[in-house]
């Protein structure tokens, strides 16, 4: 086996390149092999420069594989640590096979993950061989750590499991999220596209949402809690504590104050926000829900789930049982899904009643008893900018303000006037 002066060598495929600057040697047939070469990988005016102990080159197939190589990433002063990966000239990617992600001032993850080529640098893909836990300020995520540009993040292993974010304020969870995703970014800003959230004060107790927006903020040590995006319809947080539901576009969850207040952002003036008892039920809000549509999403679903004694069901199987095509019934059970009354899965497909669904459904058609319990905040009633809503965590107590009357008795025609317009 003889060894060739140092050289260097130019291997190609379509618009990719391999650089390589070193003593090079026949391995095997149809393989070179350098060691401890200088590597230029490139695609047009895009380049990456590493050294590896090792690197082969397999000419037939038009791949690479080399050993040990060392990465100084931008964001987060991380170093990326590779024993062995692939270039596939053919496809332009080097897939990292082995490797470990170290942050400054972390302990190392072990991974896999790939390099890409574009806008004049590299970027990187890193996700974790296992769940991880990252812990930041007051807050610790838990599951598969990730890295995708320059955005890190946590997320589910795989399509059943969720990634799980929790908040802690004097050695007390203040709030639980699960979801697929987590990001965090460069100025500790963490943000999950989907979660579900719950606050629980005791085992009976908590405030909770099953599809919220999440993003925390470190400056104000504060948790937003918003609608997901594209979804306009109203939000309804569920609380426990006093078996009631209020609708806003946003919650606050203030970790310094423990509490949590919620606002409405649009049309505030018009639209006011309203806190009801689970038990309060309005046959108008079914019926401009459904306005023009042809069918009842509710009555439907109800039924199909009686006949077959189950708990929920895809849409195909609903339309199917209906004697309807899928297509024409989804619009409505889309509106019906973003009002709060019936839960998707999009996972598994399956539709089924939420609590607010449910109980609608008991009481048009199954006779149940319902209330009329029923508070409007009004923003022309509030003072300054205070929240519509207050839950106050420590004495766990909910106070509304922007009073104007509340209706004791419909039939009776009696109300309340508060006088400081809160109760």
């Amino acid at each position: 086996m003889g060894w060739a002066q140092n050289e260097t060598t130019l291997l190609a495929a379509g618009p990719y390149q391999i650089k390589v600057t070193g003593e090079k040697k026949s391995a095997e047939p149809g393989v070179d092999l350098w060691q401890n070469p200088s590597v230029i990988y490139k695609s047009g005016t895009d380049s990456l420069f590493f050294q590896p102990s090792e690197l082969r080159w397999n000419a037939k197939k038009r791949i690479a594989t080399g050993k040990n190589i060392r990465i100084e990433v931008g964001f987060q002063q991380s170093i990326w640590e590779i024993q062995t990966f692939e270039i596939n000239l053919y496809k332009g990617l080097l897939a990292v096979l082995e490797s470990n992600w170290l942050d400054k001032g972390s302990t190392s993850i072990a991974g896999k993950g790939a390099i890409y080529l574009k806008k004049k640098s590299p970027v990187y893909e890193f996700i974790s061989a296992k769940e991880e836990s990252l812990i930041g300020e007051n807050w610790t995520a838990f599951g598969l750590f990730s890295i995708k540009e320059a955005k890190r993040g946590i997320q589910a292993k795989d399509d059943w499991s969720r990634a799980h974010l929790k908040f802690v304020k004097d050695s007390k969870e203040v709030a639980s999220f699960s979801g697929k995703q987590i990001w965090i970014t460069a100025d500790s800003l963490l943000e999950m596209p989907e979660a579900k959230w719950i606050s629980k004060w005791n085992e009976a107790d908590s405030l909770s949402h099953q599809h919220i927006r999440v993003q925390w903020f470190k400056k104000d040590q504060s948790i937003h809690l918003k609608n997901l995006e594209g979804n306009l319809s109203q939000i309804r947080f569920d609380d426990a504590a006093h078996k009631l539901s209020i609708a806003a576009d946003l919650a606050i969850i203030r970790l310094e104050e423990s509490k949590i207040d919620f606002y409405r952002l649009s049309a505030k003036n018009i639209v006011p926000v309203w806190v009801e008892s689970f038990g309060y039920y309005d046959p108008e809000r079914v019926r401009r829900i459904q306005r023009m549509l042809p069918y009842n999403p509710l009555r439907i679903l109800y039924t199909h789930l009686v006949e077959k004694k189950k708990m929920s069901a895809t849409l195909s199987e609903i339309a199917f049982n209906a004697n309807r095509s899928k297509e024409s019934i989804q619009e409505g059970f889309t509106e019906f899904i973003q009002n709060g009354f019936l839960n998707y899965d999009p996972k598994t497909e399956l539709i089924s009643f939420s609590r607010l669904g449910k109980h609608y459904a008991k009481v048009q058609y199954e006779d149940n008893d319902f209330d009329k319990f029923y508070v409007e905040s009004i923003a022309n009633y509030i003072v300054g900018d205070s929240a519509s809503v207050t839950f106050d965590l420590k004495p766990n107590y909910l106070k509304v303000r922007g009073i104007n009357e509340i209706m004791v008795s419909d039939s009776l025609r009696a109300k309340l006037y508060p006088s400081d317009n809160q109760v």
